[in-house]
């Protein structure tokens, strides 16, 4: 059988696309290793199981030994949460300044893989890794809203703690900036709905 240029390119990127998946799993592989310890195998079996989904000890094992070419969602999520980490950080591990695949053919230091994966990349890297940066701001703008809700609802209670037992003229201020904190969830709640 005779290769044209096109079925010969095809099969090359094939090949990258296989190779970085395989790539995948060889990390998460090695950073359960570690993130593991001492603790076996089937711990860490049992934990998932606590946890509501089993992850066998077999697949487990394979994965740290690089036999299983593939991770499924469930899985990491799963795993991250027995070992009490995220499951971006399963995929794409320490040491964040080195580099990556982070998509076929594609290299960045794991820690912009990380951003990119998780959304909340402001960053240059961001950019090489949407072909329309408009779609791509407007695709996250809801997951970023959140980000934000999040955290003014984290400075809100704060201050709402800190406002028992300070006088009354403190107390006035506080109301003021739990107010004006409360006026830029809704802000951003509306605009994200």
């Amino acid at each position: 059988m005779i290769l044209t240029t096109e079925r010969l390119y095809s099969a090359i990127l094939d090949g990258m696309a296989k190779d970085w998946a395989v790539d995948q799993a060889e990390r998460v592989g090695r950073e359960l290793k570690r993130l593991r310890g001492r603790r076996s195998g089937q711990w860490l079996s049992d934990r998932t199981a606590d946890l509501g989904y089993r992850v066998p000890r077999t697949t487990i094992s394979e994965l740290e030994n690089g036999k299983r070419k593939y991770v499924s969602t469930a899985e990491l999520a799963i795993l991250a949460r027995a070992l009490d980490t995220a499951p971006v950080a399963l995929l794409y591990p320490p040491p964040y300044q080195g580099g990556i695949e982070v998509l076929p053919g594609q290299s960045s230091t794991s820690w912009s893989a990380a951003e990119w994966f998780s959304g909340m990349s402001d960053g240059a890297e961001r950019v090489a890794l949407a072909d329309d940066v408009e779609a791509y701001a407007r695709n996250l703008a809801p997951l970023r809203a959140a980000a934000r809700i999040s955290g003014l609802t984290t400075r809100k209670q704060r201050l709402m703690d800190a406002i028992v037992g300070a006088d009354e003229a403190v107390q006035a201020a506080m109301l003021d900036a739990i107010n004006g904190v409360q006026d830029d969830i809704d802000r951003l709640t509306d605009a994200a709905g």
